[in-house]
């Protein structure tokens, strides 16, 4: 749920000698993970994505990624939980906001990319689990139906109803308007080292 495999991302950073620069292979992972987030945002047809479960960080940020989420409405959870990593994690965990140059900022750039400016300051410095209901009432999914059934049906349904305009024909005109909706966004995703914090600031 929160596609992540963080377990694997402590062994890889120390395996490589704590290395979290994006050469390491924690690193990259990190960047090809954002680098996939990028192409989704620009891919040239339209994309739904069905969240019946949770879906905590990265893969909150995944569902955000595509054009338009259906989620399950009686049961799992969408969050940003970084804010409080550091406190549940054990104390030398290495991931964890501010470990990854740039990372964090890619991060912000799609929240602020797909949400208003305060609801991703609440999203992210409240670390709130959001049920279906209450991700629909922020704007973070678009509709909510109850069992998982019903929630790839509904984003099988709302994805047919863009496919005439996913025609190869067309396909170059979506990926432009997409572009434009992200296009700040984009900037700092396509960016090696969008940012300096992580390298600056070791709190």
């Amino acid at each position: 749920s929160n596609v992540h495999d963080v377990q694997w991302l402590e062994r890889a950073v120390l395996e490589a000698g704590g290395d979290t620069s994006p050469t390491s292979p924690a690193g990259r992972f990190i960047a090809s993970f954002y680098d996939l987030l990028a192409r989704f945002m620009t891919f040239p047809v339209v994309t739904v994505a069905a969240v019946s479960g949770h879906a905590f960080a990265g893969g909150l940020l995944l569902a955000l990624a595509q054009d338009y989420r259906v989620m399950r409405g009686d049961r799992g959870f969408c969050c940003m939980n970084e804010i409080d990593m550091a406190l549940l994690a054990p104390p030398d965990a290495v991931v964890k906001p501010g470990a990854f140059a740039g990372a964090d900022q890619k991060l912000a750039s799609v929240l602020l990319a797909k949400l208003p400016a305060l609801q991703v300051r609440r999203i992210l410095l409240e670390g709130e689990r959001l049920n279906g209901r209450a991700a629909q009432a922020l704007g973070l999914v678009d509709s909510v139906c109850d069992g998982a059934v019903s929630v790839l049906h509904a984003a099988v349904k709302l994805a047919a109803t863009h496919a005439p305009r996913g025609e190869p024909r067309n396909r170059r005109t979506v990926q432009v308007l997409k572009f434009e909706l992200v296009r700040h966004a984009l900037a700092t995703l396509k960016s090696p080292s969008a940012g300096k914090l992580a390298e600056q600031s070791r709190l």
